[in-house]
């Protein structure tokens, strides 16, 4: 593993009462909101910043991404991105767009690996870096079902947590993974996973459990910007 810094990457998820009507008014907020972010946090910039469903892009894709290339352009956010955004969402922002997506945030994890792939496949061809929420899900708030057994027999031939081989399998399927932790000891256990390889049995394996289990893809429809993910970033 890694030695960590202690540089930390914020990942700020819009706030939809941010958005009013009209193009002038709309530019006003979304300025007031990344400046209101920056400094509650006391910082010059974010990270990134994300349109945080396609729901809140009022009053269209297109519009809100002009304003949010004018914040990059700004400097106050250095990369621009989008959440929850699906193909026909990509494909409506990307025909305006002077600035491609630098991120597509989705929920991903293998019960709804079947349903999300078509967007995992247009990222790719586009150039559009997909991160990952909810990985663990299947562990931490749906236990019990049919990915248990295949996690705990590919952990176990490996010597570690059934975790860390969901996360090396949403990194196999090319995704980054968004993950959290007060504890130091898990998200250890978390960047040791990027170790981890997979083969190509394993992945089916996981692939094939996460079939069997799939489930109605709910979007993760945040609504708070006190929601802050922080990702450590190592050297």
């Amino acid at each position: 593993m890694g030695a960590c810094s202690t540089l930390w990457s914020f990942n700020l998820a819009l706030v939809p009462g941010n958005w009013v009507t009209g193009r002038n008014q709309q530019s006003r907020s979304n300025k007031l909101s990344l400046w209101d972010s920056v400094m509650s946090l006391g910082v010059s910039y974010v990270n990134l910043y994300l349109i945080h469903h396609p729901r809140i892009a009022v009053p269209s894709i297109s519009i809100a991404w002009e304003q949010f290339e004018g914040l990059k352009g700004a400097g106050v956010a250095k990369s621009i991105g989008v959440s929850n955004f699906g193909v026909e969402d990509l494909k409506t922002l990307l025909a305006s767009a002077k600035i491609k997506p630098a991120v597509n945030q989705i929920l991903l994890h293998p019960y709804v690996y079947e349903r999300q792939k078509p967007i995992l496949e247009f990222a790719k061809e586009h150039g559009i870096v997909i991160e990952a929420y909810s990985a663990l899900s299947p562990l931490t708030t749906s236990p019990g079902g049919p990915l248990d057994k295949p996690l705990k027999k590919i952990a176990d031939s490996k010597g570690v947590a059934p975790e860390q081989i969901l996360l090396a399998w949403t990194k196999a399927k090319g995704a980054v993974v968004l993950t959290t932790s007060a504890k130091k000891k898990r998200l250890e256990g978390y960047l040791d996973a990027g170790d981890i390889k997979l083969s190509d049995e394993e992945i089916k394996a996981i692939d094939d459990a996460g079939a069997r289990g799939a489930v109605q893809i709910r979007s993760d429809f945040r609504l708070s910007l006190g929601l802050i993910y922080f990702d450590f970033m190592c050297k």
